[in-house]
């Protein structure tokens, strides 16, 4: 499964785990957007399976587990891509925006988390990986700091899963990926225009393909190896 998979690094990572030979569950809001990546899928020679849903609304999350389980059976592998951030300082954020974010980007991750550990009933060849961001690790200027805070509570329910899990000796591998600035349409969805800034930065953008290429080797290691954090910053980026 991957959420936030109608654009994007989702849609990359779609295309790259298709290619691995996994069936794979793209889930999105946008009904249009989810077909044309599921018959991108198919004329890859992979198998797909859309399903629209709302992250942010956990009714709509718990539908969808149960439409995975009568339409396709089982799940192997979870990724948490559906995301959204808004600039805006802390004493002036708007508060419906701030509910998004955390309902999508906190809780959205943490209910498919909880769904999807059943159908993993820790078996082997499993997987929980959660796209996130540099901002989990530092605090970026510019009115990041309420997007830089649902990152950080992202990773620190990862690493809390990964504890769990090790706990009850779950082979189900977990794994947080963090890119710096990766050339897609969220950037302009951040700052609310038309136009990218980050277009004019001094240095080559990391590409959607780049990041997935990341969740095909975490996907790859062998069983006993499990890489909980990865950090992926285009070369000439500092912070």
């Amino acid at each position: 499964m991957v959420t936030g998979a109608t654009t994007g690094i989702g849609e990359a990572v779609a295309y790259q785990v298709a290619e691995m030979g996994l069936s794979v569950v793209l889930v999105g809001r946008r009904a249009d957007r989810l077909e044309a990546v599921a018959e991108n899928v198919r004329a890859r020679g992979g198998k797909a399976t859309p399903i629209n849903c709302d992250i942010g609304d956990p009714a709509a999350i718990s539908a969808l587990f149960d439409e995975v389980r009568n339409r396709v059976g089982g799940l192997d592998v979870l990724i948490n891509n559906a995301g959204v951030g808004y600039q805006s300082a802390i004493g002036t954020f708007d508060t419906t925006e701030l509910r998004q974010v955390l309902d999508i980007n906190v809780l959205g991750t943490a209910l498919c988390i909880r769904e999807a550990l059943p159908f993993f009933d820790n078996r082997l060849d499993t997987a929980i990986v959660t796209i996130s961001s540099m901002a989990a690790h530092r605090i970026p200027a510019g009115g990041y700091g309420m997007y830089a805070a649902s990152k950080h509570a992202v990773r620190a329910i990862m690493e809390a899963l990964r504890l769990e899990l090790a706990e009850i000796r779950s082979p189900t591998k977990v794994a947080n990926i963090s890119p710096g600035t990766v050339a897609t349409e969220f950037h302009k969805l951040f700052v609310r225009t038309g136009e990218d800034p980050t277009e004019a930065l001094p240095f080559q953008r990391l590409t959607p393909d780049d990041v997935a290429d990341a969740v095909a080797y975490l996907l790859s290691t062998p069983s006993h190896v499990q890489i909980n954090e990865m950090l992926i910053r285009p070369t000439g980026q500092i912070g």
